[in-house]
């Protein structure tokens, strides 16, 4: 089922596009519940490759990587050659092989490159849409205002989501999503 799922990526996508469902480019290790409340499918820097390289039909194996290491090359040329490969996705966003409506990562998690994609986001030449979700993390567990800071953040995030999809999303949706991304995590 997954190699399924990874052959039908880029048709599912397309349908997903023609259906107005906005497409975030997200960084990974992050919640996705605020993106999936909203209606938006948000994508890991991954899954844009995947999506990139799959563009073309009918490439073999070393065409297609021989794309993604162009598109690896192109996002280092354009940031920083100390960039992580993860700088391809945003090298796809720019040269419009991939159509992202709005880049939203949690800053500040998981990967030790952000410097370099947040430099990235900032600096998109196609002007793709930015909310960069800032997340305070250096023991702040104690002090109450960064639970309403996150909470007000990811607010503002469905908002923009909201503004690129028109779908009004509200708490109870968030909550829903929640819910049931914990029984998948239970199950699991």
């Amino acid at each position: 089922k997954y190699l399924y799922l990874l052959l039908t990526f880029w048709d599912r996508m397309l349908e997903a596009k023609k259906k107005d469902a906005p497409v975030v480019l997200v960084q990974g290790g992050q919640p996705l519940e605020p993106y999936y409340a909203a209606g938006a499918i948000p994508l890991r820097p991954y899954f844009v490759m995947l999506w990139a390289q799959n563009m073309h039909e009918g490439l073999n194996l070393r065409q297609m990587d021989w794309r993604a290491n162009s598109l690896t090359e192109e996002g280092r040329r354009i940031v920083s050659m100390e960039a992580c490969h993860q700088i391809a996705a945003h090298a796809a966003i720019d040269n419009g092989i991939v159509d992202i409506d709005l880049i939203a990562p949690y800053l500040n998690l998981r990967c030790s490159d952000m410097a370099f994609l947040t430099e990235a986001h900032r600096s998109n030449r196609r002007r793709t849409p930015t909310f960069l979700v800032d997340y305070p993390i250096n023991h702040q567990l104690d002090n109450e205002w960064t639970v309403t800071y996150v909470v007000d953040t990811l607010k503002r995030l469905m908002q923009e989501i909201e503004e690129i999809g028109g779908r009004k999303a509200t708490e109870e949706d968030l909550r829903t999503i929640i819910k049931l991304t914990n029984r998948a995590h239970k199950l699991a």
